[in-house]
């Protein structure tokens, strides 16, 4: 795996959900379709890379990944967001029964699409405009330097103490990283803004291994 992405609550959908989930498992290994993924993913050069899904804290390890053996949750939906040499992309998908499944699914839809390129057809990279982003017009952000900036924008969004954040488990912060997904704009509806983003930064410094 040779990419950083921030994993974030699944709070939104954007559009009709499937009904009838396929239940049959892909013939692949997590590893497998991490290296998947992020062959793709680094193709399109590929930024900002952002995943949303309905697994809990308990199910993540220490650097915000999934763990291979997680629980599978009541909703097994994954999105997939991140800025490309295309721009702003988003790629969501809820038709198998199980989180690694709809994972597995999105990228091999990547690879699928980039093979559209291998015959000279779509030159201006057609593809892709179905699955693009409105851009955003704020500036990269790159992180919370301590813990307790990270609480104190987090206690801005959801009118939480900073001091009561800092001192809950990473279960409790969970259900505060959910609202504050409720409470900011989302990214299918108003691009890819940086503050939907700073969800994922604050969980990585307030729940990481990185105590500062």
């Amino acid at each position: 795996m040779a990419f950083e992405a921030l994993f974030i609550p699944l709070t939104t959908w954007p559009g009709p959900r499937e009904k009838n989930r396929v239940r049959v498992r892909f013939d692949s290994t997590y590893a497998n379709t991490l290296d998947l993924l992020a062959e793709e993913l680094r193709r399109l050069v590929a930024r900002q890379v952002v995943i949303q899904s309905g697994l809990s804290s308990f199910d993540s390890r220490n650097d915000g990944w999934p763990r291979s053996n997680a629980k599978n949750p009541e909703d097994p939906g994954v999105i997939v967001s991140f800025a490309s040499k295309y721009g702003p992309m988003s790629y969501p998908c809820d038709c198998f029964a199980f989180w690694q499944d709809n994972m597995r699914a999105i990228a091999l839809s990547l690879q699928a699409l980039r093979a559209v390129d291998r015959y000279g057809v779509a030159r201006r990279a057609e593809q892709y405009r179905g699955w693009k982003q409105l851009p955003s017009a704020t500036p990269a952000f790159s992180g919370f330097v301590t813990r307790a900036e990270a609480a104190m924008w987090l206690a801005g969004v959801t009118a939480v103490p900073k001091d009561c954040i800092l001192e809950m488990t990473a279960s409790r912060r969970s259900e505060l990283y959910r609202a504050a997904a409720r409470l900011l704009p989302h990214p299918y509806t108003f691009g890819f803004p940086e503050e939907f983003l700073k969800i994922g930064w604050a969980k990585l410094r307030l729940d990481g291994a990185d105590r500062a």
